[in-house]
């Protein structure tokens, strides 16, 4: 039966019973990528390049007891796999914003995933959030998804150049 856009084709929307159909399209695409990037998918199953955690938590130093905290003020939560870093979220506590504690938490994770072997990084941000903040840092917009949210913000995408090959 030939559909009315000519093609004959009847796409639907993918249900439970069709789970099948789907892993065989990711199989396709498996398939597809192994042929035309053999490297690329040997690396993705090498488990020593799976993504590695690199989690920061930022706790001010109690001055009268010579310690740290136990009050988190701030957090980022990142992974590095290959030569990139990832960050996932970075968050400060609404009473320590504008402190330099970002800056910190960020330098820090960028130290780190350059000892790992990072020479890159990536973040992606909403315009309500933090763009500026990364770019003030030394990070690149390198795309925009305008009106992301269905209420007219963009979500932001970032890099930067960590080290030199």
């Amino acid at each position: 039966m030939t559909k009315p856009d000519g093609t004959g084709l009847n796409i639907v929307l993918a249900t439970d019973h069709d789970a099948d159909g789907c892993l065989e399209v990711k199989r396709w695409l498996r398939e597809y990528n192994k042929d035309a990037n053999p490297e690329w998918m040997t690396l993705l199953r090498d488990e020593q390049q799976s993504p590695a955690p690199l989690n920061l938590i930022a706790r001010p130093i109690d001055e009268s007891a010579g310690e740290f905290a136990a009050k988190v003020v701030g957090g980022l939560i990142a992974t590095t796999q290959r030569h990139w870093l990832r960050i996932d979220i970075m968050a400060i506590s609404p009473a320590h914003r504008r402190q330099g504690i970002g800056k910190k938490l960020l330098l820090q994770a960028e130290s780190i995933a350059t000892s790992r072997g990072c020479q890159h990084s990536f973040v992606d941000t909403m315009s309500h959030q933090s763009p500026d903040f990364y770019r003030r840092c030394g990070y690149t917009q390198v795309g925009e998804l305008p009106d992301w949210d269905s209420n007219g913000g963009s979500k932001y995408f970032l890099i930067k150049k960590l080290a030199d090959t």
